[in-house]
C-alpha cells in the first residue's frame, strides 16, 4: 500500500511494506523542524501476507482511543495500539476478501467475509472483554435476498437492481450511522454493458438487540451464532457506464452525519453558451433515510482539457458504444479522493496530477482549484490520495507535499468569497520517497533488526557449536512444517542471538565450513524441493533472490558431491524471475570453480535450458 494517515487523525502517517518479507508497518511524525518526517515506531505482522489495511480507532473504549486493527486480504487480524506501539495477532479467519469497519459506537469491531465451509455471507461482531480483550462475541448470517422492509430504508424504491446481489471483492464497506455498515457495490456485464451501483446497509444490532448493560464495555452477553439471518437493505444509485473500473470511483462517508458523497455518474454540459465544457457533479446522499440530499459542480473541464476523450464526451450520449462508456469511465475516475473537513462543512477533493479544491456541502462555496505548476492538462497523469486534507499526496510510493499549502490559503477560508468554477491558483509538488525514509531511519539505527523476516535464535552466532544446533531445529521445523517458516509470501530467514543479528548469506557462509553443517544444509536443501508450494518464494524480493539461494550456493562451492543437488535445486525455482544466480553471476563462480572438470560439465548438463552454457567457449 502506499502512505496512509493515522486513524487517530494526529497528522501522522503509516506506511506498510507488504514486498519485502511479511508486511512491516512503519509510523512517522512530521519532523520538529518543518520539514520531513521522522520514525517513531515500526513492527511487522509475520502471520499476514501481502497487502494490509487500517480500520478506524476504537474511540468509544477508554484507554483504547487511539487503538485500531489491520488486516490482509487473506483473513488475518491485528490488533494495534499507535499510542503504547504494541500489536497482537488476533485472528486468521481464513476468509479472503474480508472485510472490517469500527462501527459508529467506537467499541464495535464488526468483519464481514465468505464463509465458504458454509457457502454463505457471514458478518461477526467482536467486543471488549473484562480484560480488555478483542474478543469475537456474535457471528451472522446474510440473507441473500434484499428486504427493505423494517429497515430505516423502508421507502426507498428497490427497482434497477441487478438480479443476483452477492458481495464482490471490490466492495467497500464503511461503518455508517447509528451502528450500520454501509457497502458501496458495483456490478458489470460486460458483454451486455450494462452497470449497477448500489449501497447495501446492514444493521447487525437489529440481530443481537441492544447492549444489555447500555454503555458498559466491560460485559458482553452477545455470544454465539445467530439462527436469525440478517436482513440486508438496498438503496440504487444513478447507473454508471458499463466499466468495470468504476467500483475505484472515488466516495466518502461520515457516520456521524450519517451522509455519503460520490460522483453523480450524469454527464453535463456546463451551462454556458460561451465554453464548450463537461460539468463534474457530485451526489450527496442522507444514509440514514436513503435519498439523494443533492447534487452540485465542482469543476468543469473544457475541450482542451478532456484531451483525446473531448469529442466522445462532449457529442450526443451513445449509450451502447463500448468506446463511450470506457471514455465516460476516465472521466469519473479524474477524481482520486475526496475527504470531510473535521471542522466545518466542507470537504477537499484530490484529482489526477494533484490538482485539489475544497468545496461545501452545499456546493455553494469553493476554493481556487489549486493546480500543480499551473498546469491544468492533467486528464492523462497519474491518480493520487489525499493524505487528511489538501496539503499532502500520496500514489503507491511517493509523498508529495503541496507548496504553499492550500489549507493555509486565505482562498480555501470559508469566511472568504467563493472562487469562480474556473478560478485556479499555481503551486508545487515536492516529492518523497518511502525509500529514503526508510534509508534515513536505519542510518539513525531507529528500524529493528530483521524486521519482516522469520527470525532463527542461535545462542550463540560466534559459537560453531551453537549455529549447528540452531541449524538442526531449522531442519526439524522444515520437517515437520516448512510452510511456518515463510514471513508473508516469501521465505526470508534471519538469525540472531543477545548481541547480534545475521542474514542467510553470513550464516550460511559460516556453516558451510563444517561438513556436519554441510549436511544440515544439503537436508535442508532437498526438503525445499520436495515442497513444490515454496518454489516461487524469495529470500529477497527486491533484488529477485529465490528462496535458500545462498544456501545453495555456499554448497555448491563447498564441494562438487552437492553440485546435482544444486541444480536439482535451480530447476525448481522461478529461473524467469531470479537474477542473483543469472544477472549477480554467482552462478559464473559456480561454473568457473569446476571448469574443465567432469563434474562441472555433469552440472552444466543438468541446469535449466535458460541458465546452462550452451556451447563449449560460453562455458569455459
Amino acid at each position: 500500500m502506499s502512505f496512509t494517515s493515522s486513524p487517530v487523525g494526529d497528522g501522522k502517517l503509516i506506511y506498510i511494506d507488504a514486498d519485502n518479507g511479511c508486511p512491516c508497518l512503519y509510523l512517522y511524525e512530521a519532523a520538529d523542524t518543518g520539514s520531513g518526517y521522522r520514525l517513531l515506531w515500526s513492527t511487522d505482522f509475520p502471520m499476514a501476507e501481502g497487502t494490509m489495511q487500517v480500520s478506524g480507532c476504537f474511540h468509544g473504549v477508554p484507554g483504547r482511543e487511539q487503538s485500531c486493527v489491520i488486516w490482509d486480504q487473506l483473513g488475518c487480524l491485528y490488533l494495534v495500539d499507535l499510542a503504547r506501539r504494541q500489536q497482537e495477532f488476533l485472528a486468521h479467519t481464513g476468509m479472503e476478501y474480508l472485510k472490517v469497519a469500527v462501527l459508529s459506537d467506537g467499541r464495535t469491531l464488526a468483519s464481514l467475509g465468505e464463509n465458504d465451509r458454509r457457502c454463505c455471507y457471514d458478518l461477526t461482531l467482536w467486543h471488549w472483554l473484562e480484560d480488555r480483550e478483542l474478543s469475537p462475541s456474535a457471528a451472522m448470517q446474510l440473507n441473500d435476498e434484499v428486504d427493505n422492509q423494517g429497515s430505516p430504508w423502508a421507502e426507498v424504491d428497490e427497482t434497477g437492481l441487478p438480479d443476483s446481489m452477492g458481495l464482490s471483492f471490490t466492495d467497500r464497506l464503511y461503518a455508517g450511522p447509528d451502528n450500520s455498515l454501509i457497502l458501496h457495490c458495483h456490478r458489470s456485464r460486460r458483454r451486455r454493458s450494462q452497470a449497477w451501483q448500489f449501497l447495501l446497509r446492514l444493521d447487525p444490532m437489529a440481530v443481537v438487540g441492544s447492549d444489555p448493560v447500555g454503555s458498559s464495555i466491560n460485559q458482553v452477553q452477545w455470544q454465539g451464532r445467530y439462527s436469525e439471518l440478517l436482513q440486508v437493505a438496498a438503496m440504487p444509485l444513478p447507473n454508471p457506464p458499463g466499466n468495470e473500473a468504476l467500483w475505484e470511483c472515488a466516495l466518502a462517508l461520515d457516520s456521524e452525519r450519517g451522509e455519503l458523497i460520490l460522483p453523480a455518474m450524469e454527464l453535463s454540459r456546463v451551462a454556458d453558451a460561451e465554453t464548450e465544457a463537461l460539468a463534474y457533479q457530485l451526489q450527496r446522499i442522507d444514509l440514514r433515510l436513503g435519498r439523494e440530499i443533492g447534487r452540485f459542480y465542482v469543476r468543469q473541464y473544457t475541450r482542451e482539457q478532456l484531451a483525446d476523450d473531448a469529442d466522445m464526451l462532449l457529442a450526443p450520449a451513445d449509450v451502447d458504444n463500448l468506446d463511450w462508456q470506457e471514455a465516460q469511465g476516465r472521466f469519473w475516475l479524474q477524481l482520486d479522493d475526496i475527504a470531510y473537513c473535521d471542522d466545518e462543512a466542507a470537504l477537499w477533493l484530490g484529482w489526477h496530477g494533484g490538482a485539489t479544491r475544497k468545496v461545501s456541502l452545499d456546493g455553494l462555496w469553493r476554493s481556487p482549484l489549486y493546480l500543480p505548476d499551473g498546469e491544468d492538462d492533467l486528464y492523462d497523469e497519474e491518480g493520487m490520495k489525499l493524505l487528511g486534507k489538501g496539503a499532502l499526496l500520496t500514489d503507491w510510493h511517493y509523498l508529495w507535499r503541496v507548496n504553499p499549502n492550500p489549507t493555509l490559503d486565505l482562498a480555501s477560508q470559508m469566511n472568504q468569497a467563493p472562487a469562480a468554477m474556473e478560478a485556479s491558483f499555481a503551486v508545487q509538488l515536492q516529492q518523497t520517497e518511502w525509500s529514503s525514509f526508510h534509508a534515513q531511519a536505519q542510518v539513525q539505527d531507529t528500524v529493528p533488526p530483521l524486521l519482516g523476516f522469520s527470525r532463527i535464535e542461535v545462542r550463540d552466532l560466534q559459537s560453531a557449536s551453537a549455529r549447528l544446533e540452531a541449524l538442526d531445529k531449522l531442519v526439524l521445523r522444515a520437517l515437520t512444517d516448512f510452510e511456518s517458516l515463510k514471513s508473508g509470501k516469501d521465505l526470508r530467514l534471519g538469525f540472531y542471538d543477545a548481541d547480534e543479528s545475521w542474514d542467510e548469506a553470513r550464516f550460511f557462509e559460516a556453516v558451510a565450513l563444517q561438513l556436519e553443517g554441510r549436511n544440515y544444509m544439503a537436508r535442508l536443501l532437498g526438503l525445499f524441493i520436495a515442497n513444490e508450494r515454496l518454489h516461487y518464494c524469495y529470500s529477497d524480493p527486491h533484488i529477485s533472490k529465490p528462496a535458500l539461494a545462498d544456501c545453495a550456493l555456499q554448497l555448491g562451492l563447498a564441494g562438487s558431491q552437492y553440485l546435482p543437488l544444486v541444480a536439482q535445486y535451480l530447476n525448481c525455482i522461478d529461473v524467469d524471475h531470479e537474477l542473483f544466480f543469472q544477472q549477480d553471476g554467482n552462478l559464473d563462480t559456480l561454473l568457473g570453480k569446476y571448469a574443465d572438470t567432469p563434474d562441472g560439465e555433469d552440472f552444466n548438463r543438468r541446469l535449466p535450458y535458460e541458465m546452462s552454457r550452451q556451447d563449449e567457449d560460453d562455458y569455459q
